[in-house]
């Protein structure tokens, strides 16, 4: 699953819509929507943030669980 596609699902799965998760993660909601649009990804740094704050909602999520590794 792509990045754009588990960030979407997490936030369905929250019952959110895009500004709603852009506040939870105290981001601007251009940038919720551009991951969802796969325009741009985020940063390792903002994916530790986004770990940090699921965390709430999703006690066992991981790094692994949002980014997207290439196998080798």
């Amino acid at each position: 699953m792509t990045v754009r596609n588990r960030l979407r699902y997490i936030r369905l799965s929250l019952h959110m819509d895009q500004d709603e998760f852009a506040r939870m993660l105290d981001v601007n909601p251009w940038y919720v929507k551009r991951w969802e649009e796969q325009k741009i990804q985020p940063s390792l740094e903002m994916f530790c943030k986004i770990k940090d704050r699921l965390k709430k909602y999703l006690p066992d999520i991981s790094l692994d669980d949002l980014i997207e590794y290439d196998a080798p």
